[in-house]
């Protein structure tokens, strides 16, 4: 069955076949807008029940964008993504294995590209307004001139982080308040010249807290206010903190346009490096 509205869209065309289960989409915008601008191609199976799964095979180019490649099939219980991004200097493969069941999520993921290899894996738990993390990143990157290589026994530069962490949101008064904070425990080690007996190795450990609070549209004047304080305390290191606000106004007088304030300080309670910020934006819609 073709849907007319979209069919009729001059560089876009869809295709949707129904089933009892599910929704086979066959869309793509083969001829770009302007010379030069973005092709796609999709292939989708899509569910009506979320307890069925799906698959997804797309293709996209041109627009200023680099080339991309994506596959993913699944469900919510488990699902796997995989992407490949053509780049300057060769291309980059993202391969993610995600799932949740009941208050449980969990992810797998590794990342490829020239010189680089990240592997992220972790687990959260959402307990009521509350969710608890846990993470672990792998980094492993090439940091010696491949001129100078032979001179390193290990030319690496390797990088763990392992991040603890607990977020949260309540209903406050006429709006909401949300918080968060983090524990994060990073160790490295560079790459060991012949000359060194052992790698340099290096440990670090920041504390992160966040706390802010946004308002319902209407409920502080016309407008939305948001408020937002962040602090970052490395341990052995200088603190620092971060304080913002913003009052948005959607479409004042009939202006088809959003008016605003920001105003942001960077350590507002250090007279040495304090620096504030402020200004008035008029946002319009394109």
């Amino acid at each position: 069955m073709a849907d007319k509205d979209l069919a009729d869209m001059p560089v876009t065309h869809y295709l949707t076949i129904h089933s009892n289960a599910y929704y086979r989409l066959l869309a793509g915008s083969f001829i770009p807008d302007t010379p030069g601008g973005a092709s796609s191609a999709t292939i989708a199976l899509d569910p009506r029940s979320k307890a069925l799964p799906g698959a997804n095979i797309s293709l996209a180019s041109g627009g200023g964008q680099s080339p991309t490649a994506t596959v993913s099939a699944g469900g919510k219980l488990l699902n796997y993504q995989g992407r490949f991004e053509k780049t300057p200097g060769g291309g980059t493969v993202t391969n993610t294995v995600s799932g949740k069941a009941g208050p449980v999520g969990a992810h797998f993921s590794k990342i490829k590209q020239s010189g680089s290899r990240e592997t992220g894996f972790g687990a959260n738990l959402n307990i009521g307004p509350v969710q608890l993390s846990a993470l672990r990143n792998l980094l492993s990157r090439d940091a010696v001139d491949p001129r100078l290589a032979s001179d390193f026994l290990n030319p690496r530069h390797d990088t763990q982080t392992d991040t603890f962490g607990a977020r949260g949101s309540l209903p406050l008064g006429p709006g909401r308040l949300s918080g968060n904070v983090n524990r994060q425990f990073v160790e490295e080690q560079g790459p060991q010249h012949i000359s060194q007996e052992s790698r340099p190795t290096g440990k670090r450990h920041v504390t992160n807290y966040g706390l802010g609070w946004k308002s319902d549209e209407g409920e502080v004047g016309p407008g939305v206010l948001n408020m937002q304080g962040n602090l970052t305390d490395p341990r052995g290191g200088k603190s620092q903190s971060t304080a913002a606000a913003s009052y948005y106004i959607n479409r004042p007088f009939g202006l088809p346009a959003s008016v605003g304030a920001d105003i942001s300080s960077v350590n507002p309670l250090d007279h040495e490096r304090r620096q504030f910020e402020a200004w008035l934006r008029l946002k319009k819609p394109f």
